[in-house]
């Protein structure tokens, strides 16, 4: 037992050394790769990275131009490329590092970025999935827009969206702010979602494990929130004159901090209540969370 053990932890030094000498101590060189290309008949942009960040924005342009930078090993500078292909209608754009090593993982720079500027109102359907990689956005209108995230963040703000917005993240907090949308779809494994100055016809925004807080002006037809392990937390800038709030938590309570609200329940652990007609609700479900919703003026 005593040699099996002492065996690996010889190899797992080896392997650290090798690493470390021959990727984190190796000459780094700037990567710089860009593609542009016409986006005239595409209905779909849809990116893929690995082991990076992307970046986007829409830009005044008639062109799709993509960036990827960074310092990598100079010995494997020529394996990080990008590679935009079309198929039909859609612009496929990624980037997956190539070289493994002799030990078969795939160690690159942790700062490679894919920076994507596309052309306004360019396409209908956009599209951004990475796997150990944030994903950042600005300024971007389109019908649909999916993000999903495996091991990291999203920080997006400035969207306008005509249809459907899915922000998706396995662990990784997420930011959505300066945005006007018409149907939301927000879902977290591991960590937080902060939503500011946020304006939504629905939304559904679903916590494993973190906090949900929402900083709206108007209230939403249909705006539910379930959270199994965390607290949430509504402020409302303009005071709600047409709204119902419903609250259920296994072991959480609600601070409701609204004028003019008649309570329908007002348990420690349910309420229902009303201000005016009632036709817009704000849903909230948690396991294990408080609520908290408030007025507060700008």
């Amino acid at each position: 037992m005593k040699l099996i053990i002492g065996l690996t932890l010889a190899l797992l030094l080896i392997i650290a050394g090798y690493v470390y000498f021959n990727e984190v101590k190796a000459e780094q060189v700037s990567l710089q790769v860009e593609e542009e290309v016409m986006v005239e008949g595409m209905e779909t942009l849809d990116v893929r990275a690995t082991s990076a960040d992307v970046i986007f924005a829409s830009i005044p342009s008639d062109k799709l131009s993509v960036k990827l930078v960074g310092n990598v090993n100079k010995d494997n500078k020529k394996n990080h490329q990008i590679e935009v292909t079309e198929q039909g209608e859609t612009l496929n754009v990624t980037y997956i590092p190539k070289k493994k090593n002799e030990f078969g993982f795939n160690f690159v720079s942790s700062n490679v970025r894919v920076l994507v500027s596309l052309p306004e109102k360019s396409f209908d359907t956009f599209t951004v999935r990475t796997t150990s990689g944030d994903i950042e956005g600005e300024a971007t209108a389109t019908d649909n827009l999916s993000l999903e995230s495996t091991s990291g963040s999203q920080h997006v703000k400035g969207l306008a969206s005509n249809e459907e917005v899915a922000l998706t993240s396995t662990s990784g907090n997420i930011t959505l702010s300066q945005s006007e949308v018409k149907d939301l779809s927000i879902e977290t494994t591991s960590g937080n979602i902060e939503m500011e100055d946020l304006v939504a016809a629905s939304a559904e925004v679903n916590s494993t494990s973190g906090n949900v807080s929402l900083e709206t002006k108007d209230v939403s037809k249909e705006f539910e929130i379930t959270t199994t392990s965390g607290n949430v937390e509504t402020i409302y800038k303009k005071n709600p004159s047409n709204l119902r709030i419903l609250f259920e938590g296994n072991s959480g309570e609600a601070d409701i901090n609204l004028e003019e609200m008649l309570y329908r329940v007002k348990e420690e652990n349910e309420l229902d209540g009303e201000i005016g007609a009632a036709t817009n609700t704000l849903a909230v479900e948690t396991t294990s969370g408080d609520l908290k919703v408030e007025y507060e003026s700008e």
